[in-house]
């Protein structure tokens, strides 16, 4: 039997969301997460044994160490919308730095690193009981005492970060005047990945092989991998269908994945030939005029090769160069969009050999997870290089 009554704490878990979303705005989708984060993290800790699947998904995760990040923003943006108290906020966040320190090194309070830890210490440990409380208590007059100075009646200012941000996307001028400023910022992008799973890598060898922050249903799970056979070609794959354990279904997806196939390909085929067609009847070579009709066919085309590979052959090299394919074409696609006849022919030659290189180094790397790695980091360039050239400035 838990020393305090879990419901003694039941008033804290719910008045703590009102003040630390106060910046956000009443009933926005923030105040609503920030609500159900605080009661998940109650039912967690102080009804573990009522509610074992939720206690367990929040110690895996580590769910309370994201509190953090939540008291960090909550500070952030009290301090810039809250008039002439400045101060007041400013000593707060020291005040409650030193104090979330103190409890945590002492571990008189702050949340333990397990389920069962949590459970024992809330039965058996007065002084971490007493602190945990008090720790509550701190928060509670903190937040709202914060709160009371945060005005964001005339919108909510944004503070240095966001005024930068701000002036920094006004002066952007575009991938029509500067490709190679959106290509470095997704550049940039792709290799912070990189970084972050060799990091990742990193963690899980000092964890025994477990990454603990990451919630268990957002973990790869990938089958050993194998020999995929197709048309008489084996190569080592990892099988994304197993044709063989899905009798009642398989027909159904072979079926699908050939459909898919056909379909696309028509798609893409058809208006591809009929371009062809008018050009040579026409006389008229200047393919630039028909570039964006060309890149979207051959897009159409590609993700049909696409979607045959990836079910006959599953995860395998030539799914990776077939994937990297599918990102030259969405460069064509952007930049005969985005740029004039001239600079498309000046950067799209560039692109090609930029994913033609990647499409080598992917096939020589004799490891398939590395090569996968290699063409997931890179081959999103396109997807954080998009909105940076089309979001509305």
């Amino acid at each position: 039997m838990a020393i305090i009554s879990p419901w003694a704490y039941l008033p804290f878990h719910i008045g703590h969301s009102f003040p630390l979303s106060k910046w956000m705005g009443s009933g926005s989708i923030g105040m609503i997460l920030i609500h159900v984060f605080n009661m998940t993290c109650y039912f967690a800790e102080h009804w573990t044994n009522e509610f074992p699947g939720v206690s367990k998904f929040v110690y895996d995760v580590r769910l309370h160490e994201y509190s953090i990040f939540m008291m960090l923003s909550f500070f952030y943006f009290s301090y810039y919308n809250c008039g002439d108290n400045q101060s007041l906020v400013r000593n707060w966040f020291f005040a409650t730095i030193v104090f979330m320190g103190v409890t945590t090194a002492l571990d008189a309070g702050y949340p333990k690193p397990t389920a069962a830890e949590q459970m024992w210490a809330e039965e058996n440990d007065v002084a971490y009981v007493v602190g945990h409380f008090i720790g509550h208590c701190w928060l509670f007059v903190m937040a709202w005492h914060v709160s009371s100075t945060v005005d964001i009646s005339n919108g909510l200012k944004k503070g240095w970060i966001g005024d930068y941000i701000k002036k920094t996307v006004k002066s952007w001028d575009g991938a029509e005047v500067n490709p190679f400023y959106t290509l470095g910022v997704s550049l940039l992008i792709c290799v912070g990945t990189i970084i972050f799973a060799v990091s990742v890598e990193l963690m899980r060898a000092a964890n025994g092989g477990t990454v603990p922050f990451f919630p268990p249903m957002c973990r790869a799970v990938v089958s050993e991998q194998d020999d995929c056979t197709f048309m008489g070609i084996t190569i080592p794959c990892f099988k994304v269908f197993n044709k063989d354990t899905v009798a009642h279904f398989g027909m159904g997806l072979e079926m699908a994945a050939i459909w898919t196939f056909v379909i696309t390909s028509l798609i893409g085929l058809v208006p591809l030939c009929k371009i062809v067609d008018e050009m040579w009847y026409s006389g008229n070579n200047n393919w630039n005029a028909s570039a964006l009709k060309i890149a979207c066919a051959l897009y159409s085309v590609e993700t049909a090769i696409f979607a045959l590979i990836r079910y006959y052959w599953g995860v395998c090299k030539p799914l990776v160069a077939a994937a990297a394919v599918h990102n030259l074409c969405e460069w064509g696609i952007v930049l005969s969009i985005s740029t004039n006849y001239k600079e498309l022919e000046k950067y799209l030659p560039m692109a090609a050999f930029f994913i033609m290189f990647l499409v080598t180094l992917c096939i020589c790397v004799p490891n398939l997870f590395l090569s996968l790695g290699l063409e997931q980091s890179f081959g999103i360039m396109l997807d954080f290089g998009m909105p940076i050239m089309f979001t509305p400035r």
